[in-house]
């Protein structure tokens, strides 16, 4: 989370929504220094991502922020709940099993997304742990006693949206704001096509991203696309069977509801 008492704005950072490059973009705003930034041990609550804090825990141990919140402009980034699961399991087991996604067979993966419905399940209505907090509901991050307290509410596909809305509130602009994420593939992760170009891109960096870069820009992202891959796409015969759409639909149904009427506002 950010805040900007000189602006007057809160950024409620949601896991896994893009969150870290738009703090990257506006960090220099923040008051809070690193109040709010990395994992620490909490009295209360023992070892906390204070990067992610829901409303709920926000109210009941940083009330000041908390309130600071209701007075100033406050905005979140919100993204639809399938793709979220997805790259917030691929986060875990880059954290915590030390390798990515696609370096695990998929017996390891079945494991782990088995691990983590587990967990959830018998921790619905609470904080998460650090290490499942990026699988915290959206919702948390929104609401609060069925009440709707963030401000404004994006999309991941609104950021050039996000953007115009938050220059005009601060009186200033971005040579490139949030360039990275501006795209059409803003609403995926991605990983490696296959280990073998992995092994190669590797071995080849850092001079094959200068290289790269020096490329025009259809030849630039048709080199990306040979190279990466959306996660959901590699690995969906994995994340689309029954029981793991089945607990996305029961688990993240007001997380779902809540992407949806963000996105028909969008249209109305």
């Amino acid at each position: 989370m950010i805040i900007s008492d000189e602006h007057g704005f809160v950024f409620v950072h949601i896991p896994k929504c893009a969150g870290t490059t738009i703090r990257k973009f506006i960090k220099k705003f923040n008051c809070q220094k690193d109040t709010f930034y990395g994992i620490d041990n909490h009295p209360d609550l023992g070892r906390l991502d204070l990067a992610h804090i829901p409303l709920f825990t926000l109210r009941e141990h940083y009330l000041s922020d908390f309130e600071a919140m209701q007075i100033y402009w406050s905005f979140a980034v919100v993204r639809n709940p399938y793709y979220r699961f997805v790259s917030s399991l691929s986060e875990r087991i880059k954290n915590y099993k030390v390798k990515f996604i696609e370096q695990c067979s998929e017996k390891e993966i079945r494991y782990a997304i088995l691990e983590t419905i587990e967990y959830l399940t018998k921790n619905e209505h609470c904080l998460l742990s650090h290490e499942f907090i990026y699988f915290q509901k959206q919702v948390d991050y929104i609401k609060l006693d069925g009440e709707q307290i963030i401000e404004s509410i994006y999309t991941i596909e609104q950021i050039d949206e996000l953007v115009a809305d938050f220059q005009s509130k601060i009186g200033k602009r971005f040579a490139k704001p949030f360039a990275c994420i501006s795209s059409r593939n803003s609403n995926r992760s991605f990983v490696f096509r296959n280990n073998f170009i992995r092994g190669v891109y590797k071995t080849l960096r850092p001079k094959a991203n200068s290289l790269i870069q020096l490329l025009p820009k259809n030849i630039k992202q048709r080199i990306w696309d040979w190279i990466y891959v959306p996660t959901h796409k590699r690995l969906r015969g994995i994340f689309e069977e029954d029981h793991v759409q089945a607990f996305i639909r029961d688990y993240y149904s007001d997380d779902i509801i809540l992407y949806q009427s963000v996105l028909e506002a969008q249209h109305s």
